[in-house]
This record gives C-alpha cells, sequence and structure tokens, in this order.
C-alpha cells in the first residue's frame, strides 16, 4: 500500500510542475533542385539547390544557424541511393528577407486548406 501511494504521489507531484513546450522559431519551409546539365568532370552533373525556410519573425525564438554572427551553416549531406552520403556542404543565408503571409492566422492551432 505504501508503494502505491508511493508512486501515485510522484505521478501528481509531476502533473503540477507541467509546462507546455512548443517551438515557434521555424514554421516551414521547402528543399527544390534543378539540374543544370553536365558538369566539369566527366559523369558528373551540375545542380541548383535552393534551400527556402519559412519562420515567424515576431517569435523569441533561436536566430537562424547562418545568420549573421550565427555558431553554425546549414549542413546539406547529398545522398544516393543504396550508397552512404556522397557529399556534404555547408550553406550560410546570403539572402535573408521578410514577407507577408496571408491570411493572417488569428489562433496558433487553426488550419487553413487551399
Amino acid at each position: 500500500m505504501k508503494r502505491y501511494f508511493l508512486k501515485i504521489s510522484c505521478v501528481v507531484g509531476l502533473l503540477l510542475f507541467v509546462n507546455l513546450l512548443y517551438g515557434e522559431h521555424i514554421i516551414g519551409g521547402e528543399i527544390t533542385y534543378e539540374c543544370l546539365g553536365d558538369g566539369a568532370s566527366p559523369n558528373t552533373q551540375r545542380y541548383k539547390i535552393v534551400m527556402k525556410i519559412y519562420r515567424d519573425c515576431q517569435s523569441g525564438g533561436a536566430d537562424f544557424d547562418s545568420a549573421p554572427r550565427g555558431a553554425f551553416p546549414a549542413t546539406v549531406t547529398i545522398f544516393q541511393i543504396g550508397v552512404t552520403a556522397i557529399r556534404r556542404f555547408a550553406l550560410s543565408a546570403p539572402r535573408v528577407s521578410r514577407i507577408n503571409l496571408l491570411p493572417i492566422i488569428a489562433f496558433k492551432c487553426q488550419i487553413i486548406y487551399a
């Protein structure tokens, strides 16, 4: 009985100190690529890779890693089917711009289907 009471007390005690956690720094993104043709070396191709990351500029979240004074650039790894990583490189954030996304969502958990 003592053991049961101790377990219940621990669970109730933990529930009293629960904080809600949620991330609000990155809200979405996309990575696209385009083949630009043959590369300089035989059997290679050149690609243009674009990574767009959207975040809430009004949030108190962390800055981008590769932002000015950021500690680390974003690391991208290229994989080939059936092979481990074949290329890894770092991306900086050369063009950061603000855009307004519409519609403005009044409630954080609201989902708008297009």
